[in-house]
């Protein structure tokens, strides 16, 4: 797997897989124009996952990476298909990012309460569950789900590097 920065014309795909039966009820859907902005806003850091035949397989994105508190979102992860070891390798990916270009002090994300093969992932990398949002998101399926706060710390990172590299 290959991983690059987001451009504008990877916009087309990232809402084609937000949007996908497959990963909606996981994850939030923006339209094009928003990611657009969010791309170019200065805020966020976009990174686009391809396989070693170069086919576009999955995305995340960075939010408040240049956060005075050095706090950084790690507001969305896709990929197309989650048996092939990508999602785990963007996670990884983007964690390092966080910690080492943006010296992030603290990343933490949300992530669906029923999601269970995600959270397991997370859990594996050294990110700690630390509350839930009780029927916090209201979904397309017209449902509200539970969000699990999850984070990892700088030392905590420091102390499982050598899992982020490479």
């Amino acid at each position: 797997m290959r991983l690059r920065d987001g451009t504008p014309a990877d916009i087309e795909a990232i809402v084609r897989l937000e949007n996908d039966p497959t990963c909606n009820l996981w994850v939030s859907q923006w339209t094009a124009e928003r990611h657009l902005a969010a791309l170019v806003d200065g805020h966020h850091r976009y990174v686009v996952a391809e396989s070693d035949a170069g086919d576009w397989v999955g995305f995340a994105f960075l939010r408040d990476i240049r956060s005075a508190n050095r706090c950084i979102e790690m507001q969305r992860i896709a990929v197309n298909r989650s048996d092939a070891g990508y999602g785990r390798a963007l996670m990884k990916r983007v964690t390092w990012l966080a910690f080492e270009e943006y010296s992030a002090h603290r990343v933490w994300f949300d992530v669906i309460e029923t999601n269970a093969r995600a959270r397991h992932v997370y859990r594996s990398l050294g990110f700690v569950e630390e509350g839930v949002f009780r029927e916090a998101k209201l979904y397309q399926d017209g449902f509200y789900y539970s969000l699990v706060l999850m984070a990892m710390l700088e030392g905590e990172y420091r102390q499982r590097r050598a899992l982020f590299a490479g």
